[in-house]
């Protein structure tokens, strides 16, 4: 599977299966994969403007429809939430050796839920963010050279989604349907 890349202003899904190419302008709607599919969305994101620690990355958004979410993953539990991440340009998508260090997750999630005028906001303070495996952007070294090299090499920005452990294994919905609208999408 490659990895869509959107241009400025463009937003791409990325997940399990998704293969559905969605790239649109930034208040088009996204429409979540459903069960039945045996796809679900893992990444919504948008090509990366210049990070920076003691910025704020700011997503507002809301959820239309009638659905109920949940995680694909059987390693995962509901409730399904929603993240921000950024993307390293150059991953390989192992999360092996250095690639570890290549996706950062915002630690503190959202549940992923129907609604207007939803907002998600995280400092980019290494000790606010995890790495592929959950590590701390703060705890060690190499996370934080890890997380400071994330920052400066970014390729990628947006929201992860996933259950109440992980921050990128996907979610689904399990019932009904509904569509994700990124209202704006700030770096400050």
């Amino acid at each position: 599977m490659s990895t869509p890349n959107p241009s400025a202003e463009q937003w791409a899904d990325f997940g399990t299966g998704t293969g559905s190419g969605f790239t649109g302008k930034l208040s088009n709607p996204f429409v979540f994969p459903t069960q039945a599919s045996h796809q679900s969305v893992n990444y919504v994101f948008t090509k990366a403007p210049a990070l920076a620690v003691a910025q704020t990355i700011t997503l507002n958004y809301s959820v239309a429809g009638n659905a109920t979410f949940a995680p694909p993953d059987v390693n995962e539990q509901p409730p399904a939430t929603i993240s921000l991440f950024f993307w390293r340009r150059g991953d390989d998508l192992s999360g092996q050796g250095d690639y570890v260090y290549y996706r950062w997750f915002c630690s503190q999630k959202a549940l992923l839920q129907l609604g207007d005028d939803q907002t998600l906001s995280c400092p980019t303070a290494g000790a606010k963010w995890v790495s592929v495996f959950g590590e701390n952007g703060a705890n060690s070294a190499a996370s934080q050279a890890g997380f400071a090299a994330a920052l400066k090499y970014a390729a990628y920005a947006g929201a992860s989604f996933s259950g109440k452990f992980f921050a990128g294994h996907g979610v689904w919905t399990t019932s009904g349907s509904a569509t994700l609208t990124i209202k704006s999408y700030t770096i400050r």
